[in-house]
């Protein structure tokens, strides 16, 4: 029988209920430890396990039950908490849960603190099973001789403890931003912190955490994230919600301590170690979207518990970030670092809306926008912040932004998706400055956005074009922009009027960046440039802007890595061409992958994003759907939009490769499957049409990576070659190539929420040769060589060759 017992801090908060129907009461809920306590006494662990919770001299029996831990109304109507008026903790006389002196060693002991108390509570030193510190810190006081039970303990602690305990981190706008700073922090401020615990996990709100293994002699460094979401994200209602911490650290334990594996009589082998990352992505699970129900008796209100609604199917992704502060960002390891498969991710994109290795890093959604550009996304997530907090604390000054990005990049749509995502009381409101010829046209303006503020809203105003001319001025509008800038008033027929609480966001075309438009403030270190840049009030227009955003748009800019823009650019065109055409059942769009290739690959458009929309637009749409290259404009026509030689020798230069992307994954697939001693009984273990489509993406993905493989060995992959193709590897190579798959196929698994363990467990997603390579048995490494064996078979099978890559 798995034994827990809990120990810590207990209190009691001060709560103000608003009811369902609009009433209000004041009422006491448990806190601490005490509510642990209660969650783990109802905890499921399993239909053929059993559990203790040992506090003091109790021991409670813990058996089946559910993660549903509240109670509603006995109405059935819901109770939503506005907001907590305490805590109110030791004055209350709420003590502190003994450790207790029950028989026998507990599994587990959780000693549970508030975070302002981290440290201080007393802890049993004497206890022998695994430790879990919830809200404590690395260098707790009173936890005995920690060096010797150093491997077997956990720290839980968060931001707001890390930051009382003088090792903060400053804020951060994603997640590539978060998880930067925290493998920096491990081998920096929190190195010494980080020695005196065996595992470390920093909790991120509800929606991530990081675990830190620091049981070897360099700390391995695991981020876990919700997919879709980033700090802070998630909806709290309103407040700080009751029992999250309480709820995660509960799920935590159940899963550490868990006896078996649930639906079977195995024993669960795994390693405390190997244990943790599958307790942290189901409690992350838990409480990825809870909610708080209340049991009324009479005067009594108590926080029965936090409900889990526990989804095992929320998607979590893994990912080991200890190289993130050299690599641009979570895409750029995702893909390996390899232009050829983000050709090949970019091509499945367009054709089959299929994000694949995007299925494991951060996408963010902002409206009908979408981008997986690290910085656009952190500058996106830092105008919102900035937004909000004026919301909050209004001025008499306008908020401004500066948005900036080469024609045809999309800064507009992005802008106005972001502040339609933001919904009431914000109001988008667009004005073009270009269309304007009199002063009287602004002013006229300026009092419209003043109208909608003196209606209690927030006008968020799209001022494009703010750098064009008046009359033949360059910059000439931003002298009448100034006093609404600088002073929050407008004059109008003598009068000064207030413009009142706004957001301003400038958009224009002569300058593609911020730090461009610097630069021209500056005068780019010339002194007359300098002084014709004050005269154009360039420097003030540069420090009256709260924050800017930089729009990439779909091509190549400077200090990004190779082939990145693909990325950008398939999502903006597989958009496009759902606008266009039809998609079958399956979500494929046929279109013809010449003029596809083409698209994607033209490093230049000469109107940005608006020249590639008028070249769909052009394309033909078949009678059975798809869409052929005969209605592409030719000649000077089609120069109005690319470079036309360049556009039709990317046409016909297309070697077709990934057309065989498809039939590859078939063969890696069928070619599995002949195995039979091994396939046999797996989920996996169906013909191709009926195979789930992870599984599919999976065999996708292998076959994309066989040109990283080819390049690595000085080989590529050649149509049709006359040249005598490569039919066999060296054993070295087959070697090199077969670790090169299992560490691919090993970041695949844990992007997806695999864990080890020596019984696999699909539905836990447990796998028993998520191992390094060197650590697999020779028959399991032959399921990593013999694919690679397979390569110059499976590619002569669909038209291509092997080659040594000239010197």
């Amino acid at each position: 029988m798995t034994s827990i017992r809990v120990s810590g801090s207990a209190h009691r908060d001060r709560v103000i209920i608003r009811h369902a129907e609009g009433s209000w009461s004041e009422h006491w809920c448990d806190g601490g430890a005490a509510l642990l306590l209660r969650m783990l006494q109802r905890a499921e662990w399993g239909p053929s396990s059993a559990a203790q919770v040992i506090v003091g001299s109790d021991v409670i029996d813990v058996h089946a039950g559910s993660m549903r831990l509240g109670s509603a109304l006995p109405d059935g109507s819901a109770i939503r908490f506005d907001r907590i008026l305490g805590p109110l903790r030791e004055r209350d006389g709420m003590p502190q849960l003994p450790p207790g002196e029950a028989s026998g060693t507990p599994d587990l002991v959780v000693h549970h603190v508030q975070a302002s108390s981290a440290g201080r509570a007393p802890i049993p030193s004497s206890a022998n099973g695994t430790w879990l510190l919830t809200n404590g810190l690395p260098h707790a006081e009173g936890v005995g001789d920690i060096e010797a039970r150093r491997a077997r303990t956990i720290t839980v602690t968060d931001l707001e403890a890390l930051a009382e305990a003088g090792l903060g981190l400053a804020d951060a706008r994603s997640w590539d931003e978060r998880f930067t700073d925290i493998v920096n922090a491990v081998h920096g401020p929190w190195s010494e912190s980080v020695k005196t615990t065996g595992h470390l996990v920093v909790r991120l709100g509800r929606e991530g955490a990081v675990h830190v293994d620091a049981t070897g002699p360099v700390p391995v460094v695991t981020a876990h994230f919700l997919l879709g979401k980033v700090e802070g994200d998630a909806d709290h209602s309103s407040g700080t919600l009751p029992g999250l911490v309480e709820a995660f650290m509960s799920r935590m334990a159940i899963e550490i301590v868990r006896p078996a594996l649930p639906g079977t009589s195995e024993p669960d082998g795994r390693s405390l170690p190997q244990r943790i990352p599958f307790a942290i992505m189901q409690a992350l699970r838990s409480v990825s979207d809870p909610r708080s129900c209340w049991r009324i008796d009479g005067e009594q209100t108590m926080l029965d518990a936090v409900s889990i609604i526990g989804d095992n199917s929320a998607p979590i992704s893994s990912a080991v970030i200890d190289d993130l502060p050299e690599s641009p960002s979570l895409l750029h390891m995702a893909t390996n670092r390899h232009q050829g498969i983000l050709r090949g991710w970019a091509m499945d994109q367009v054709l089959n809306g299929n994000y694949g290795q995007l299925a494991s890093v951060p996408v963010a959604h902002f409206g009908a926008a979408v981008t997986a550009d690290r910085e656009e996304i952190e500058q996106y997530r830092g105008f919102i912040r900035k937004v909000k907090d004026y919301r909050e604390r209004p001025g008499k000054k306008p908020l401004t932004f500066g948005v900036f990005g080469p024609p045809g990049s999309g800064k507009s749509f992005g802008v106005k998706q972001i502040v339609r995502s933001l919904g009431p009381p914000f109001e988008l409101m667009e004005f073009n400055l270009s269309q304007y010829t009199r002063r009287e046209e602004l002013v006229g303006d300026l009092h419209r956005i003043r109208d909608v503020a003196l209606a209690g809203k927030v006008p968020c105003v799209l001022i494009d074009e703010f750098d064009s001319a008046l009359n033949g001025q360059p910059y000439g509008w931003f002298q009448h922009l100034l006093a609404p800038l600088q002073d929050g008033t407008f004059h109008d027929a003598g009068h000064e009027h207030p413009i009142g609480p706004c957001v301003l966001l400038l958009t224009g075309g002569t300058c593609h960046s911020f730090a461009e438009l610097r630069r021209r403030s500056d005068g780019d270190g010339d002194e007359r440039s300098a002084l014709r840049a004050r005269e154009l009030k360039l420097p003030d227009l540069v420090s009256r802007l709260a924050g800017h955003i930089d729009v990439k748009g779909i091509s190549h800019v400077d200090d990004e890595p190779v082939g990145m823009f693909l990325v950008r650019r398939a999502i903006v065109l597989r958009s496009m061409l759902e606008r266009k055409c039809k998609k079958a059942s399956d979500g494929r769009i046929d279109v013809d992958a010449g003029v596809l290739h083409a698209l994607l690959h033209l490093p230049q458009y000469r109107n940005g994003t608006r020249s590639m929309e008028l070249l769909v637009s052009d394309l033909t749409v078949t009678k059975d759907g798809g869409m052929a290259r005969s209605g592409l404009p030719r000649g000077e026509q089609l120069g109005t939009y690319a470079d036309p030689a360049l556009f039709n020798r990317l046409m016909d230069e297309y070697d077709r490769f990934h057309e065989v992307i498809e039939p590859l994954a078939r063969l890696i697939h069928d070619d599995w499957r002949s195995k039979r001693e091994t396939a046999a009984g797996k989920e996996a273990d169906v013909p191709w049409e009926e195979l789930k489509e992870h599984y599919r993406d999976s065999n996708r993905m292998q076959a994309m990576d066989i040109l990283r493989k080819l390049e690595a060995m000085g080989y590529r992959a050649e149509r049709a070659t006359r040249d005598a193709p490569i039919v066999s590897f060296t054993p070295d190579e087959v070697e090199r190539m077969a670790r090169m798959e299992h560490d691919r196929w090993m970041k695949e698994k844990m992007a997806n929420g695999w864990t080890y363990g020596p019984v696999r467990n699909n539905d836990l997603l447990i796998h028993d040769k998520l191992l390094p390579y060197d650590q697999l048995t020779e028959q399991d490494k032959d399921m990593d060589r013999d694919p690679v064996r397979m390569i110059p078979e499976w590619l002569g099978r669909v038209g291509f060759g092997v080659v040594e890559i000239e010197s």
